[in-house]
């Protein structure tokens, strides 16, 4: 009866969502500042495939061995606009189970001083994506060195 029971402090909320918000925001976020080279395939043709990909996927890939189902035209769009249309559209077409993807990137004829920005861009952005597991420079009736095929993980 002559006793006196203090309440603990609570703890320190823990902010949940913004942990799985900032790490969706770095998972998300494609750095400019890296280099691909020794990613890329030594053949005639801009390729890539995962390490864990077998060495003909990207061969099968650009001979149309998975049917490409969604396309994504960055022409007239900036270097930082491009990237977060990119982000979105892998997102959105893993959603709805496509495998296989074509985005056009364009040769940079539009560009100032006529330099090809997003055609360098766009396969560094696309190597650290971990659900791209192959590109490969799309065929000449579909783009050429203008666009790439994109094998997404299903």
């Amino acid at each position: 009866e002559d006793k006196v029971f203090h309440a603990m402090p609570k703890p320190a909320p823990i902010p949940r969502q913004r942990y799985a918000d900032e790490k969706a925001v770095l998972e998300d976020s494609l750095s400019d500042n890296i280099s691909i080279d020794h990613l890329l395939d030594s053949d005639e043709r801009l390729s890539y495939r995962a390490p864990s990909m077998a060495p003909d996927v990207p061969k099968k890939l650009h001979q149309g061995a998975w049917s490409v189902k969604g396309t994504l035209d960055l022409h007239g769009y900036t270097s930082e606009e491009a990237r977060l249309l990119l982000v979105e559209f892998l997102n959105e077409e893993r959603k709805a189970g496509h495998r296989a993807v074509r985005i056009i990137h364009g040769q940079g004829f539009g560009s100032a001083g006529r330099k090809p920005v997003l055609k360098e861009k766009v396969p560094v952005w696309l190597a650290q994506r971990k659900e791209v597991l192959a590109f490969v420079q799309a065929p000449p009736y579909d783009g050429g060195a203008g666009a790439v095929y994109v094998l997404l993980a299903p």
